[in-house]
């Protein structure tokens, strides 16, 4: 898990200058983002992928939410280029995962409606071909070199402002709980929101995990089953827009996948496909539901208010012992 290897790799201190705090968190994520630019480029393992998607949302996120503290034109333009290059690694990644669904629903089908699966299987490869050779050639241009030099120049070189910024201990409640209470807001339109603003609440939730898992040191293990809840709703979230995408994916270009095979078997087989995702996108709804109601209640509103707001460890706790 992504959150014991920050924990394990910073130099915790809760009375450090919450912007180093901040760019040790980034720097840990840049590094990630770095070790796996070569095998995302390479195409050989799809969790390079995966993994350097995943590390420009931290870093995108926690430049989100100190960008008072960094500057909001600096992060700003930090956080247009690494969206760009999420946009790049997000075509790879969203191929990939529809590809793994069907292979693994494919040997649920009947035979006779099989070969149509793997003719759309074999298409989507070839367009994961033809992005990897885009993402190759978008990260050997000007703006991506720049992106690099310029990040590791802003996490290596700290200013005055970030010397003096106030400690971590004192910044995480006010930072945390100004995430949290734009969620808590949409407590009853959530509900009935549709899809577009459901995947705006996954990147709400995202970004206040992501920043609590940072700020994790500032408290104590009281903090992490409350990032666990967060990745619950996220998780939730993430699979009810995944089936969304693909159902759209598979209405919007039926006419293409069904052209030049066996119309009458690929049609029955891509109708299956589009009902059983249908059908897996409303039990996914209701499980949402149900997690949404339980994390809106207004006692949970409160001990998680209260947590935030009161669960920084204090000096006495924070303190090495002394040598015996």
């Amino acid at each position: 898990m992504v959150l014991n290897r920050i924990q394990a790799q910073i130099d915790e201190n809760p009375h450090e200058p919450i912007a180093l705090a901040g760019k040790k968190a980034l720097s840990l994520n840049y590094d990630i983002f770095l070790d796996r630019e070569e095998g995302a480029l390479s195409g050989r393992d799809i969790e390079d992928i995966h993994r350097m998607r995943v590390s420009t949302r931290r870093i995108r996120a926690l430049l989100k939410n100190m960008k008072d503290i960094y500057g909001r034109q600096r992060v700003k333009s930090f956080r247009k280029e690494f969206g760009r290059t999420a946009d790049l690694l997000g075509k790879l990644r969203d191929i990939d995962t529809f590809v793994l669904f069907l292979e693994e629903y494919c040997p649920q089908l009947s035979k006779s409606v099989q070969p149509a699966v793997l003719e759309l299987i074999e298409e989507r490869l070839l367009v994961r071909e033809q992005e990897r050779l885009h993402l190759n050639e978008e990260f050997s241009q000007d703006w991506y070199k720049s992106l690099k030099n310029n990040f590791e120049d802003f996490l290596h070189h700290h200013t005055d402002e970030d010397l003096q910024s106030p400690a971590a201990s004192s910044s995480a409640p006010f930072l945390i709980e100004k995430c949290l209470n734009k969620i808590l807001a949409q407590n009853h339109s959530a509900l009935k929101a549709d899809q577009e603003k459901l995947h705006k609440l996954r990147i709400q939730f995202k970004q206040l995990r992501y920043l609590c898992e940072s700020l994790a040191f500032c408290y104590g293990d009281e903090i992490n089953p409350v990032i666990q809840e967060f990745i619950a709703i996220q998780d939730s979230l993430g699979a009810m827009q995944d089936f969304h995408r693909d159902i759209h994916f598979l209405k919007t270009n039926r006419k293409d996948i069904l052209a030049g095979v066996q119309k009458n078997k690929a049609k029955s087989s891509l109708n299956e496909l589009i009902d059983h995702f249908e059908q897996s996108l409303e039990k996914e709804r209701k499980k949402f539901h149900k997690k949404w109601k339980i994390f809106c209640k207004n006692e949970r509103r409160k001990s998680l208010l209260t947590l935030i707001r009161n669960g920084v460890l204090s000096e006495r706790e924070t303190k090495a012992p002394n040598p015996p």
